[in-house]
């Protein structure tokens, strides 16, 4: 009869490695107490509006958001609901009818912790790899992951037990309760839907049938308890924004993926990277193409080989997701850890490739990119330097056949990508101000000959007086319509983006808020010149223009 002591032995690296887990968490639990809300801020205050019955797209407005949340504490917040979605605020509905957004966010990290550690170590030991010495070192190579989902009150260790029991499930031959759970974090966060693609790839189609069932469904679910519009309007107007890039700044190095750093190199904007003394857009629009597709079938050719396990095959998908997207953060790091699994796994591979690998994915993970922020280009991207070493060091290692389904759908993607590609051209109107210590804009007025302007930035919710020497009134020509701006019923611009609140500048041009490149939600004051038609009329201006 087997002994506690023959189940969890001395040797059960496994074990240890899911405790110092505990520990770790527990550790950064204590210290999140005097610390700021964070991201939970976003999720915290969406369920609370929805429990509330105020949940509305008005979510989507930063400044909006950040306005709702400052009437419900007296606590500086500046967050951006705008990436999340709506599926999100049923997910978190729960913990906001704690009516303490501390004691709320502890509980949901301390459940999370407790949660992940449960599933990890049952993972181990269905894969029976419990023993292995390399799992000692798991909790270190993923420190300022953890640390940074427990600060920030982030869902990926959720979303990773959900990952790892799914693939349990899937090996005991349960598709419904694995694509049920792949389904939570494809609602929450979008990009693992990466697996969708990676199980058509593999013939998964029962998973398949299921995770894309569930998914719908979770995606759907705040239509049962909110406005419609809410969640067709992030799915058909911002969603196409956020694949683009346009999360908040397209040129912060925070975001560690290919287009920012082409952005940064290549793409003059004289308030988010006016150090980039040439403007080469469609160089970067480009180049960011011919990486995309090169990693996709790259992507494809590993998911489709028979070099590599299934786990292997499940875990790589991750990996490919961060470097397809273009927008990153270091806790969603957490979700390399199957990868991490998955190496130590794999039979036939010397201990120094190994390591070399594992070294990789710690240097991605704990590399504080926080602190590079003033040094050159390319030295304030290693962690997607590290990744992608990792991903070509993976496919150096596999050696995946070429295999001809793969070619053709991969030319159907490249034939795909580029009829819909969209080429970039310069943004509508040149800014006003000239820099962007104001962040985003929400309304401004004349008066007093200066702009009066209601905006937020990291410091909150402000108003702010700034002097000009140029005359702005409200002209009843000037309208909007479709997040377009028209003046005597027709159009003058076309360009993605939203478009608010025009006035006539000095006669002959308009002032207006845009966010166009900016991010949703994201305006600025822009500046342009009225058709030539409207530049022989002579309006006297009135002094003021409403709020």
């Amino acid at each position: 009869m087997a002994t506690l002591s023959d189940k969890y032995r001395f040797d059960d690296y496994g074990l240890a490695g899911a405790l110092m887990f505990l520990l770790l968490g527990w550790y950064f639990l204590i210290r999140s107490g005097d610390q700021p809300l964070g991201d939970f801020a976003n999720y915290y205050y969406a369920g609370r509006m929805l429990a509330e019955g105020r949940f509305n797209q008005d979510a989507y407005d930063p400044y909006q958001f950040n306005k709702m949340i400052s009437e419900r504490t007296e606590e500086s917040v500046f967050v951006n609901f705008t990436p999340v979605p709506p599926a999100s605020s049923v997910f978190y509905l729960p913990f906001s009818l704690i009516r303490n957004p501390r004691q709320a966010k502890m509980l949901f990290s301390f459940l999370g912790l407790i949660f992940f550690a449960m599933v990890y170590y049952r993972f181990l030991r269905h894969k029976d790899m419990h023993r292995k010495l390399p799992l000692i070192f798991i909790p270190l190579v993923f420190y300022t992951p953890l640390q940074n989902n427990i600060l920030q009150g982030q869902s990926y260790l959720y979303l990773l037990a959900c990952l790892l029991e799914g693939y349990r499930q899937w090996e005991k031959k349960k598709p419904v309760w694995a694509g049920m759970l792949w389904a939570v974090p494809i609602a929450l966060k979008i990009y693992p839907g990466i697996l969708i693609l990676s199980l058509f790839f593999q013939k998964g189609r029962s998973v398949l049938i299921a995770v894309i069932g569930f998914t719908a469904l979770f995606s759907l679910s705040p239509f049962l308890v909110t406005d419609a519009a809410v969640t067709t309007d992030y799915f058909t107007h911002i969603l196409p924004r956020l694949l683009k890039g346009e999360i908040n700044d397209p040129f912060s190095h925070f975001h560690q993926s290919v287009s920012a750093l082409l952005n940064k190199l290549l793409v003059f904007d004289q308030h988010l990277n006016p150090a980039a003394g040439h403007h080469k857009s469609l160089l970067s629009v480009g180049l960011n193409w011919i990486y995309q597709i090169s990693l996709l079938g790259a992507l494809l050719h590993l998911w489709s080989g028979q070099g590599s396990s299934r786990f292997f095959r499940f875990s790589v998908s991750f990996l490919g997701a961060f470097l397809l997207v273009s927008y990153g953060s270091t806790y969603s790091l957490m979700l390399l850890l199957p990868l991490y699994l998955a190496l130590v796994l794999m039979p036939g591979v010397n201990n120094l490739t190994r390591v070399a690998l594992i070294l990789l994915i710690a240097a991605a993970s704990n590399i504080p990119i926080y602190l590079l922020g003033e040094m050159p280009v390319l030295v304030q991207f290693p962690r997607l330097f590290a990744m992608l070493g990792l991903f070509f060091g993976l496919v150096w290692l596999i050696r995946p056949r070429i295999e001809g389904k793969v070619i053709v759908f991969t030319s159907l993607v490249i034939l795909f990508k580029g009829l819909a590609l969209d080429f970039p051209r310069k943004a509508e109107g040149d800014y006003y101000l000239k820099d962007n210590r104001y962040g985003i804009i929400h309304s401004y007025e004349f008066k007093d000959r200066s702009l009066y302007l209601r905006h937020l930035n990291r410091d909150g919710i402000l108003e702010s007086a700034v002097p000009v020497r140029d005359t702005i009134w409200q002209d009843a020509d000037l309208t909007t319509c479709d997040n377009q701006i028209y003046f005597r019923n027709k159009p003058i611009t076309r360009s993605p983006g939203k478009k608010q609140q025009p006035c006539r500048l000095n006669g002959d041009e308009v002032i207006f808020l845009s966010d166009e490149k900016r991010g949703v939600g994201f305006y600025t004051l822009r500046r342009m010149v009225l058709p030539p038609i409207d530049q022989v009329i002579n309006i006297i201006a009135p002094e003021n223009v409403p709020n």
